[in-house]
């Protein structure tokens, strides 16, 4: 089989290594990895482990779970309006909480922030965070809303145009193996199968329907904080709306 046939060899790449004399898969199995990393990159020297039969890719890499989610975005005009920025948070907290649940596990805490432009010589800066406790590991997008907005009073201070804001979801443990402590009673677990159900309606009409189908509180129509996306080229192939019309005269 000659090199370029081989998945992810370019043909570029092939020519290259022609120059090295590898002009067959097999000519690439008998080189020598540590060469192939060095010249190429990990990827192809994993083609090399691959083709004398060793896995390098386990399954357990594919399918890891992240320890921290990040939401966050530039607004599309810096606002120092407390509700421009508490619409910001919330956004960000519910997103993350989204994430957090999708891969079926549990925040311990949050972190806000905010951040003025880092350009804006002209304007003051300012780049505070805040990293609070959740009342109790969870995924509830409630809980986490509640706690993000509380951070985002401690951090708010007047006479700054911010420019982006975030939230992240810390300490990312398993739903199901989650350790319970002694004040853990049969009350709580009641209202954790509720909150679960709830989210769980949540999520499934959010994906049936769109994002932002069911959101946690209001979000005003002059939002200062979303992006402008001036340049943004047409969605028509996973957007109804913008599909591309023709009319016949």
């Amino acid at each position: 089989m000659h090199i370029t046939d081989l998945w992810g060899v370019a043909k570029r790449t092939g020519e290259k290594l022609e120059r090295m004399r590898i002009r067959t898969a097999l000519d690439l199995r008998n080189a020598e990895p540590r060469e192939i990393r060095k010249r190429f990159g990990v990827v192809l020297e994993r083609t090399v482990w691959e083709l004398r039969g060793v896995d390098v890719i386990r399954l357990d890499d594919i399918d890891h779970k992240r320890k921290n989610i990040m939401t966050s975005r530039t607004f599309g005009q810096a606002t120092g309006n407390m509700e421009d920025l508490r619409e910001a948070v919330r956004s960000h907290a519910q997103a993350g909480a989204e994430k957090v649940r999708r891969q079926q596990s549990v925040a311990q805490a949050i972190m806000v922030f905010l951040s003025t432009p880092r350009f804006r010589s002209d304007l003051p800066q300012d780049y505070p965070s805040l990293t609070l406790p959740l009342p109790m590991p969870t995924d509830d997008s409630r809980l986490i809303i509640g706690v993000a907005q509380r951070a985002l009073e401690m951090i708010y201070r007047r006479g700054y145009q911010y420019a982006k804001a975030g939230v992240m979801m810390i300490d990312l443990t398993d739903r199901d193996g989650l350790q319970l402590d002694m004040l853990y009673t049969q009350e709580t677990e009641e209202r954790r199968q509720q909150s679960a159900k709830l989210m769980g309606v949540m999520d499934a009409l959010n994906r049936e329907f769109g994002r932002g189908t069911v959101t946690l509180g209001g979000m005003r129509k002059d939002k200062r904080w979303r992006q402008k996306n001036v340049r943004q080229t047409p969605r028509f192939l996973t957007s109804w709306r913008e599909l591309p019309e023709i009319r016949m005269g």
